[in-house]
């Protein structure tokens, strides 16, 4: 992962930030005030610009869609020299039992990581269960499928509908609905080609 920082330099690499607005999303001031549902978010796009920003794993990453990629497939084939098979199970497993999870949809409960599937009937969900997903309030998703084999990364630049709602389930959709695999970024790692683009977003 050689292209995931905490600030940057070249603006150029750096995709613009938007926010939801009606009737199109706008372009983001610093600060912005973005609503999701109740809670009121608000952004600093040019904290990335400051290298004394606090380098929270919360709100301050960036990088790009392949080093996420690279990431995800490290914790879903356990290949990694970091994490344990045994801490990425509790990673991406139940840890909450039958525990309410309000802010989950319908089948998913909480691993020590991510969000995880348990049952896809209430959602209608093509995924396995045991898939595990989260997302960025910039706007980004990702979800892994360890039975499909199938690590999925969308980072679009849209706070907060990139995260959640019809742009990610329609991902999801889409994904289910290729058969050829045309999306660079839902073909697994190991068959994808050594060349790809190189656009920074942000990771938050």
């Amino acid at each position: 992962m050689k292209d995931t920082t905490f600030s940057v330099s070249d603006a150029t690499r750096l995709a613009t930030a938007y926010a939801d607005a009606e009737p199109q999303p706008v372009r983001m001031n610093d600060p912005q005030v973005v609503r999701n549902d109740d809670e009121v978010i608000t952004f600093s796009p040019s904290r990335v610009f400051d290298p004394n920003s606090y380098p929270s794993d919360g709100v301050g990453m960036i990088g790009t869609a392949r080093d996420y990629l690279i990431f995800l497939e490290a914790l879903r084939t356990r290949n990694n020299p970091i994490l344990q098979p045994e801490s990425i199970e509790l990673m991406t497993k139940n840890a909450i039992g039958a525990l309410p999870a309000p802010s989950l949809d319908p089948g998913w409960r909480f691993g020590l990581g991510f969000a995880v599937l348990e049952d896809p009937k209430p959602t209608a969900s093509p995924r396995n269960p045991g898939s595990w997903r989260w997302g960025g309030v910039y706007g980004n998703s990702f979800w892994v499928d360890p039975a499909a084999h199938l690590s999925v990364v969308a980072l679009t630049n849209t706070a907060v509908a990139g995260m959640t709602g019809d742009f990610r389930d329609s991902v999801v959709r889409a994904v289910w609905a290729s058969h050829d695999n045309t999306f660079a970024t839902i073909i697994p790692l190991e068959h994808r080609p050594k060349r790809s683009t190189r656009t920074c977003c942000p990771l938050r």
